[in-house]
């Protein structure tokens, strides 16, 4: 009965070494471990590194072009490769269309026809 016991724990020490080395707690994924041995180790194959980073929303906008998402400092958006507008940039127009979304704008107007964007004639 001891000897089960013990090599429960030691079994419960290769999902937190592997968690470990993946930046993870070891203590608590060896707890992990030693509660639920065979879904701790199919469990942290899965678990995120933490070395990776997760974006919140705020660091995250959406590209004007294509519609995807791309990350808030971007300066091209890496789906259709079109350069993205600047937070701090003032809305302008191109002499074919909006800076925005690219659609053409009828002479005399304040807004984009399209997506709404204000816009001035240089």
């Amino acid at each position: 009965m001891i000897q089960a016991l013990v090599a429960w724990l030691i079994m419960s020490l290769v999902p937190a070494a592997i968690a470990h080395r993946r930046g993870l707690d070891f203590v608590t994924w060896w707890i992990y471990g030693a509660l639920a041995w065979p879904v701790a180790l199919i469990h942290v194959f899965f678990a995120t590194p933490a070395s990776v980073k997760i974006f919140s929303r705020a660091e995250v906008h959406t590209c004007p072009f294509c519609d995807e998402r791309v990350q808030a400092a971007a300066v091209v958006c890496k789906h259709c490769g079109r350069e993205l507008p600047q937070a701090g940039a003032p809305p302008s127009v191109a002499r074919d269309g909006c800076r925005k979304c690219g659609r053409r704008i009828f002479p005399g107007s304040v807004r984009c026809g399209f997506c709404g964007a204000a816009v001035t004639v240089p």
